[in-house]
């Protein structure tokens, strides 16, 4: 008998070792599992770890790991668009803890849900023993019975890191690195862009000179522009290289190829902060030189020139024109944000300027999601994003209105210039022309979420040489905007008028005395990411008599397009 038992005892004890290797096994591979389930592993691709989480989902609901319960609540409160909610329902009816009840019948009378995912939720109700509606408690009830209270949830702790926060509740921004934002509070605007315009056709035909001309160019031009209480400052700089073909009846064809390069800086000083916050005091210049190389079968002398121009002006002005567009954008976004009852209130100017603000910083830096990410961080800070989650095809809007190019490069406000300039040619070969006159310019440019209006007055008087000579010319154009009902941007049409009167000689009106020009136009543009565009206009009208048409198709690549604008 003693034999037996101590043979009884060792047997027990070996199968007792033998048992451990595989428990701590198993023990490793549902913590792997829970990790899986709680977030993707460094390294691993999205689609490889949307399928491991739901193997992840499946196995830890069969073998009733009541560990995996809050991030299963996490998974139904926020997942809509992936089955991994109908196998974290299941789940949570396998395992069998009393905390889904509650969530499980919210999604249950949730009618934007599918009639099979409100099914699996009956069922799982079913097996927790909930199905008609009251918990069971635990231990009987003491007659009379007694209704225990219910306990609010007890929240965890906010993270300090208001950026780990976000990326624990909002999936599938991830990891977003903290921001530290300083605007500077005297800064009112600020706006750069870079393009280059490439295969650029103008196709223009004289009917009095019975010439056809056709102008292929391709073209960089880098615009800055900052405004500040005090003062305000633009740069424009335009490098180009085009080649121009003439056919003409009367004699043989020419052509000529040509290279330029003009930068035109403006400042302007706004001293009267208080009482005329708007009237300033400008300097503008300019500093350009062009190359050309012609075939003009008239002017045998004049196969190679080279010209540069010195242009310095200034004067008093009213007024301010800068991009508004980060600004419609944010309109945009808070309407779609309170359309989908996401945001409890008015997004004020302090909150819009931390936005737009965000925006900019991270231009060309970060993708759309994670400027998604970055604002409704900024929302949850100033206690305007609501708990609910942000649907699929909300989200889907909210990350076309960010990426709209169509609120790209919308200038708006009025600007009044008047002063004197000088001017300065040097052609080689060919004696210096100098030029003193009198400008007076105007702009007024609106603009609304679907539409523009922008109206544009020159004129100038040049009394340096004999005799003198006067030009002014005025412009205008509406553009409408079009959307789908998911804003997608699907181009712009646009309605132009220009007019022009000059007795300028030796240009468009070469025989002399006094020019008039008329042209009406339409033009449509397709829009692209980052300022790139596609560009199809035609103009039609008179010039000094003479019918004129114009046609041009033009394409531009933008790089590193960004504006910031405060409210």
């Amino acid at each position: 008998m003693l034999t037996r038992s101590v043979v009884a005892v060792l047997l027990a004890l070996s199968l007792a070792l033998a048992a451990l290797p595989g428990t701590a096994a198993a023990d490793e591979r549902a913590d792997r599992m829970l990790r899986i389930l709680k977030k993707r592993p460094r390294g691993m691709t999205t689609e490889t770890w949307l399928e491991q989480r739901r193997e992840a989902a499946r196995e830890l609901g069969r073998s009733k790991d009541k560990r995996a319960v809050p991030l299963l609540l996490q998974i139904i409160a926020k997942e809509r668009f992936d089955v991994i909610l109908e196998i974290a329902i299941d789940a949570l009816g396998e395992i069998g803890d009393k905390r889904a009840v509650d969530p499980l019948r919210k999604l249950l009378n949730d009618p934007s849900l599918d009639s099979y995912v409100r099914d699996a939720v009956a069922g799982a109700l079913k097996k927790l023993g909930a199905d008609d509606g009251v918990v069971e408690p635990v231990k009987p009830p003491i007659k009379p019975p007694i209704k225990p209270p219910v306990k609010p949830p007890v929240k965890p702790p906010p993270d300090k890191d208001l950026a780990t926060r976000l990326a624990k509740e909002i999936d599938p921004f991830g990891q977003l690195p903290r921001l530290e934002l300083k605007i500077d509070a005297d800064l009112i605007a600020r706006a750069e862009r870079w393009q280059i315009v490439g295969g650029a056709a103008d196709v223009h035909w004289d009917a009095a000179a019975e010439t056809t001309t056709t102008r292929l160019a391709v073209a960089s031009r880098h615009y800055r522009q900052v405004e500040r209480r005090l003062y305000g400052y633009t740069i424009d700089g335009v490098l180009d290289l085009g080649f121009r073909y003439d056919d003409r009846s009367t004699t043989d064809a020419s052509w000529d190829l040509s290279h330029s390069l003009a930068i035109n800086p403006e400042i302007r000083f706004y001293p009267f902060r208080t009482d005329l916050p708007l009237l300033f005091g400008q300097i503008s210049g300019g500093v350009s030189y062009g190359i050309g190389l012609a075939d003009h079968p008239t002017f045998f002398d004049r196969r190679f020139s080279l010209a540069g121009t010195v242009t310095v002006g200034g004067g008093p002005g009213y007024g301010r024109v800068y991009d508004v567009g980060a600004r419609l954008r944010l309109q945009r976004l808070e309407h779609v944000l309170k359309k989908a009852k996401l945001i409890t209130g008015h997004i004020d100017r302090a909150v819009a300027d931390q936005i737009i603000y965000a925006w900019y910083h991270e231009r060309n830096r970060v993708g759309t999601f994670t400027h998604l990410g970055y604002t409704l961080d900024i929302l949850r800070r100033a206690s305007l994003l609501s708990e609910e989650p942000v649907d699929p095809a909300t989200t889907y809007r909210l990350v076309r209105i960010l990426d709209d190019p169509q609120l790209d490069n919308r200038p708006a406000g009025m600007m009044f210039r008047l002063g004197y300039g000088y001017a300065r040619t040097m052609v080689k070969d060919v004696d210096d022309t100098t030029m003193g006159f009198l400008y007076a310019t105007g702009e007024y440019l609106v603009q609304h979420l679907r539409s523009s209006f922008e109206g544009r007055l020159r004129f100038f008087y040049e009394m340096y040489n004999d005799p003198d000579m006067y030009g002014m010319e005025l412009e205008g154009g509406y553009s409408s905007y079009f959307y789908s009902k998911t804003y997608d941007p699907l181009g712009a049409l646009s309605a132009t008028f220009s007019a022009g009167l000059s007795n300028q000689q030796g240009g468009t009106f070469s025989d002399g005395g006094l020019g008039y020009r008329v042209l009406l136009g339409g033009a449509y543009t397709r829009y692209f990411n980052r300022g790139s565009s596609v560009i199809a206009a035609l103009k039609g009208g008179m010039d000094s008599g003479s019918p004129l048409v114009l046609f041009t198709l033009e394409a531009r690549y933008g790089i590193a397009p960004g504006s910031f604008v405060g409210y």
